[in-house]
């Protein structure tokens, strides 16, 4: 199968995950994570959009810990899909936008550099044992993922995973994939 048609069916898989079952896996999700990114104090992360591994219990839980959080906006500079990152106090500095995503406000004061990011956490549509990310297939993770120099990590349900395929070029594989069964 070509990329396209295992993120067609990674998507399907995880949208028929049952309410409950998301709710205890993304629990499963969140604790690991939680071991993983102590050492670190800015953090690069997405806010999660409708059936994806929940994020925004994460989010505020390291907001509490005192943690430096960025969110990206997805932006096109020279013809090419991008993200911003911005730091944020809340969800509140956040405001629907489209993909349904809720993105930071664009304050200049605001805006991280991602050399400044030591940890980031990124939306994973499907992905293989070789830690080969599929994302939504616009390019937006893959154009800051190439020169990001921390840690890249994957949040995912197990039933995303999917066959092995060939990267692209411009694909950048993760350090590290958490599902609600563990690590890879």
């Amino acid at each position: 199968m070509d990329k396209k048609a295992l993120r067609k069916l990674a998507q399907m898989k995880r949208h028929e995950l049952p309410p409950l079952l998301k709710a205890q896996f993304d629990e499963n999700i969140r604790s690991q994570l939680m071991k993983v990114q102590e050492p670190y104090q800015k953090i690069g992360m997405y806010i999660s959009i409708n059936d994806e591994a929940d994020t925004r219990r994460i989010l505020q839980h390291l907001l509490d810990q005192g943690k430096q959080i960025a969110v990206p906006k997805c932006v096109v500079r020279e013809g090419r899909n991008t993200l911003d990152f911005y730091w944020i106090e809340g969800l509140e500095d956040c405001i629907p936008s489209r993909f349904e995503l809720l993105e930071p406000v664009a304050q200049p004061s605001r805006k991280a550099a991602l050399s400044e990011l030591e940890l980031m956490i990124v939306p994973v549509v499907g992905f293989d044992w070789r830690k080969n990310r599929i994302g939504y297939g616009k390019g937006y993770y893959d154009s800051v993922l190439d020169t990001f120099p921390g840690l890249k990590v994957g949040l995912a349900y197990t039933m995303q995973r999917v066959a092995d395929f060939e990267p692209e070029a411009f694909d950048v594989p993760l350090d590290m994939i958490i599902t609600e069964q563990g690590s890879l």
